[in-house]
Parts: structure tokens; sequence; C-alpha cells
């Protein structure tokens, strides 16, 4: 599913779990890096998505143009090479003077900026309140998102 990134932080209150995936996928150009966080974040979705957990993924080609396909095809990559079936969202800036509100908003709140791909996961909890995990993989934050639920 491609979804347009317009999220008003009233949306992530009624959300179970928000997890924003940041950064890009760079699917061809970091395979173990790519691998290993689109298994664990499908592994998450999959153990924890009837909880309430939703992941909510961004492709951006801002960290060494590693992601110019479109959403489409980042998509239908993610879903044919590792199962993922959770809502990837259109390309979106994360830096400078084009960068997404929501983006805006997530470093505001919480002072981290993505650095490289998957660089940072935020983690939205039922009562809005935004927390961020730099430099994980989507397997360490299986405790949080399970306090959360």
């Amino acid at each position: 599913m491609i979804a347009r990134p317009e999220i008003s932080r009233n949306q992530w209150k009624t959300t179970e779990i928000g997890a924003f995936e940041v950064g890009n996928f760079a699917p061809f150009s970091c395979p173990g890096k790519t691998a290993a966080h689109y298994s664990q974040m499908v592994e998450l979705h999959d153990e924890l998505g009837n909880e309430g957990l939703e992941i909510l993924a961004f492709p951006c080609n801002q960290f060494g143009n590693q992601e110019p396909a479109t959403c489409e095809v980042v998509a239908e990559f993610a879903k044919s090479a590792y199962g993922a079936d959770f809502t990837m969202m259109e390309k979106v800036a994360v830096h400078g003077p084009r960068a997404h509100p929501v983006y805006n908003f997530l470093r505001a709140t919480t002072g981290a900026t993505p650095s490289w791909n998957f660089g940072v996961y935020f983690v939205v909890s039922r009562s809005g309140e935004v927390k961020a995990y730099p430099d994980v993989a989507p397997a360490q934050l299986a405790g949080v998102l399970r306090g959360e639920l």
C-alpha cells in the first residue's frame, strides 16, 4: 500500500503504535543492512500487528541518492523480497528546506535526525508520546513495542 504522508498528531494518538522507519531503503546498494532491517520489521509486524503495531515506512533519496526508485518500486521490492505488507508512504525529504512536516515535527519533538539509511526509528505511543531510537535494528525495539502495546 502506498500512502501519502499526511499524518496529524491526532491520527497518531488513535493508532495503537506508529513506528516510523526513516531514511531510505537502499534495496540495491546496502543489501546486508536492507535485508536485516526489512526482515526484522516484517517479523515485528507479523508478531505484533494484530496487537496494534502499525509500521509506516518512508522512502527517501537524500542519503547518497541510493533510493531513486519510485515508491511503487520500493513497495514491490519490499513485498516480493521480504513479504513486507506494512504501509509504505510516498517518498519524502527528511532534511533541508523541503523536509516533510512529519520529519520536522519528529526532529523538533525528539531532537533525533536520521543520518543515513535506517538511521532512526520513531515510536509513537497510544498517548501520542514520541521517542526516537537512533542506530538500532528493529529487533532491538521488540521489548519497547511490546511494552507500549
